[in-house]
């Protein structure tokens, strides 16, 4: 059930994590009906050292560099519309631009590919397409996320994510505008953590901080307590199975 459409209050940018160290996992995010704000309420939030970070959002190709310009000004990491090439590194946001499909190459760090191939799930760029790059080229060593919007993109492709390991987090529905890729994803079991918006750029720092043997352990013990989470991803459903080969049958 789709939720009226309404604004979120952008979060005010937090002072950076003076002890915040990448340990060089990649975030992936995706989104789209609401996912503007969304996205402003997780990237203020971020470290200027941020963890690599690309993003596919649902928009026209007409609006998406202006929105990375005014990411960009918000925020303490160097925020872009993505390029062909353009190497990936921490401290460094990209977003996808419209009417493209974002993808990874195989090199270390890995550099950008756009590529305006046939529509997934409906849209170009697609979330899909953009976690199945993420699990060739990163694999276990990334971060999926999926927040609000209409349909399901993302959702197998954030699936084959967490069958390899990946931490996957997805937005809760109290605070999406809709609730359709994030369910879609929680519902085949796709989804590790399902957090309310204000509290997934925590999770993404958490896991990608490098942090002390332990220190870790303890932080995901405490705040497991809180949270809304699934088992781990031993016996996925039917439609999960299938939905993870289709999605890397439409990626070749």
């Amino acid at each position: 059930m789709q939720r009226p459409a309404r604004r979120l209050s952008p979060a005010r940018a937090s002072v950076p994590m003076r002890d915040y160290v990448p340990d060089g996992r990649l975030v992936a995010i995706g989104s789209s009906t609401g996912g503007v704000e969304a996205l402003i309420a997780i990237l203020t939030k971020f470290p200027a050292n941020c963890p690599p970070t690309i993003i596919s959002q649902h928009m026209p190709p007409t609006f998406t560099r202006s929105f990375a310009e005014r990411l960009n000004k918000l925020c303490a990491p160097a925020v872009q519309e993505a390029e062909e090439g353009a190497l990936v590194k921490p401290g460094q946001v990209f977003l996808c631009p419209g009417d493209m499909h974002l993808e990874l190459g195989a090199s270390m760090p890995p550099r950008i590919r756009l590529s305006n191939g046939e529509k997934v799930n409906g849209h170009r760029p697609s979330v899909d397409v953009m976690f199945a790059s993420v699990l060739r080229c990163a694999g276990a060593n990334a971060v999926g996320v999926i927040l609000t919007g209409l349909g399901r993109d993302g959702a197998d492709g954030l699936l084959a994510l967490r069958q390899a390991g990946a931490e996957t987090i997805g937005q809760d529905q109290a605070s999406s505008v809709v609730y359709g890729m994030p369910k879609a994803a929680f519902e085949i079991g796709a989804v590790v953590r399902q957090l309310p918006l204000d509290r997934i750029a925590e999770r993404v720092l958490a896991a990608t901080h490098l942090s002390a043997p332990g220190k870790a352990s303890a932080q995901n013990s405490a705040q497991r307590t809180s949270e809304r989470s699934v088992e781990p991803a031993t016996r996925e459903p039917a439609r999960g199975r299938a939905g993870t080969a289709r999605a890397r049958e439409r990626m070749g």
